[in-house]
């Protein structure tokens, strides 16, 4: 990403930036340890689906929030450390390899939408379109965009 950076800095937004500038700072041998925890990582989610068939887990840890906030800075008065912390339930999943889905899940007291992810096994993308199916059916939630100027 590096000349991304150097020819379109001026079209980035600061935490592009910020990630690139991170990314740029590494060292081959920072690169080469968090390569074998993610393969740990892997390893140990394959042994987690060795007994189960999909982890079903929040999206995200809050609501919908209004689109002119770009993100979240703190949870229940708890600062987050990043601008992506917020997400960590949903990128964390893309560590171990093993392919995610959300799927709506029911509604906030304002009527926007709530998403649950479902996490398969690595290489399971069929199965888990299926489960991902099988509860879409069982919620029977109405299909469709949600407008959230109705919802708020």
């Amino acid at each position: 990403m590096e000349e991304i950076l150097d020819a379109h800095r001026d079209k980035l937004k600061p935490e592009v930036i910020g990630n690139i500038e991170q990314g740029l700072a590494l060292k081959a041998s920072d690169i080469g340890v968090a390569e074998r925890q993610r393969a740990a990582l892997c390893a140990e989610m394959a042994v987690f689906f060795g007994d189960h068939d999909v982890l079903a887990t929040p999206c995200v840890a809050v609501p919908p929030f209004p689109v002119e906030i770009r993100y979240l800075e703190e949870i229940n008065g708890k600062q987050l450390t990043s601008y992506v912390e917020w997400l960590a339930l949903t990128y964390a999943i893309t560590l171990t390899s093993c392919p995610a889905i959300s799927v709506p899940c029911g509604f906030t007291e304002a009527g926007l939408p709530v998403g649950m992810q479902l996490v398969g096994r690595p290489r399971g993308e069929a199965d888990l379109l299926r489960i991902a199916a099988a509860c879409e059916a069982e919620m029977a939630l109405p299909k469709g965009p949600v407008d959230p100027k109705l919802a708020a």
